[in-house]
């Protein structure tokens, strides 16, 4: 366990996961590392960090393992939580969208907006490969032209905030 700047936690766990295979890929074939990440507010009691961190680390070991759980545990509100395989690159992904949040190109409230929007469509059917098709293209959502303006938005509040110190 360690605990580390929030910024550096995701390139710290991918440089783990790829020394432990290298350095234990002649022994036991390619092995398997499960990595949990809990983000979680400096108030928080460090008891309750260290239960985020096992809890995390459970989740990434669920279903497989070699896996990476990041949950985020907020103050007021109720924690986010992704996992993928290591394969997946889910690491690269969440630092890509940290990189383009930190320089406003997409806004605060994108991945509450995003969520909800995806917890509206999870009753939905299986698609066929004809609806897949028809969904690609198209944008029925909105999901483009709405990350746009709240991006906008939020670029125009931060020039303002700059100009007005």
């Amino acid at each position: 366990m360690a605990f580390l700047p929030v910024d550096k936690c995701l390139a710290c766990a991918r440089e783990l996961h790829d020394r432990f295979a290298e350095l234990l890929k002649e022994f036991v074939g390619p092995p398997t590392l499960s990595v949990g990440i809990a983000i979680g507010h400096f108030m928080e009691p460090l008891e309750d960090l260290l239960d985020f961190a096992r809890e995390a680390e459970r989740d990434a070991k669920r279903p497989d393992r070699d896996g990476l759980a990041v949950h985020v545990h907020t103050r007021g509100g109720s924690p986010l939580a992704v996992r993928a395989r290591w394969r997946e690159a889910m690491d690269g992904q969440l630092s890509t969208l940290a990189e383009m949040h930190a320089r406003n190109r997409i806004p605060d409230k994108a991945a509450y907006d995003l969520r909800e929007l995806a917890n509206a469509y999870t009753s939905w059917p299986r698609s066929s490969d004809e609806d897949k098709a028809a969904l690609d293209e198209a944008d029925p959502s909105g999901c483009g032209a709405a990350l746009e303006t709240q991006a906008s938005d939020r670029s125009e509040r931060a020039g303002h905030a700059v100009r007005s110190r």
